[in-house]
């Protein structure tokens, strides 16, 4: 759906393989499931601001948002979209958080 709409994907399938495509590409936005296989996509998240502290994260999640709240990592630049979604509210989500220039 993502690359449908005019954006560039790079799909993983497991954080294993998610750490070192970071490391070695600056991204616009991490889209992480809480859970997936590997790594928790709240530790990705941390490794990935590590190298990119400005990375904006979106997590899609079948958990409460609490699960992620208690964890203190919601900001201004992570946002969760709870399962199950429409397409089309990914769509939306993934433009509000890209910078202007790359919407």
């Amino acid at each position: 759906a993502l690359d449908r709409n005019d954006h560039d994907v790079t799909a993983v399938r497991n954080g294993k393989e998610a750490m070192a495509r970071i490391g070695d590409d600056e991204f616009d936005l991490l889209l992480a499931d809480v859970d997936i296989p590997g790594l928790d996509g709240i530790s990705l998240a941390r490794r990935a601001r590590d190298g990119q502290s400005d990375l904006p994260v979106l997590f899609v999640t079948g958990y409460a948002n609490k699960v992620i709240n208690e964890d203190g990592l919601l900001s201004e630049d992570v946002r969760v979209l709870s399962k199950p979604f429409g397409l089309q509210d990914l769509i939306r989500t993934v433009k509000r958080m890209l910078p202007a220039n790359r919407a």
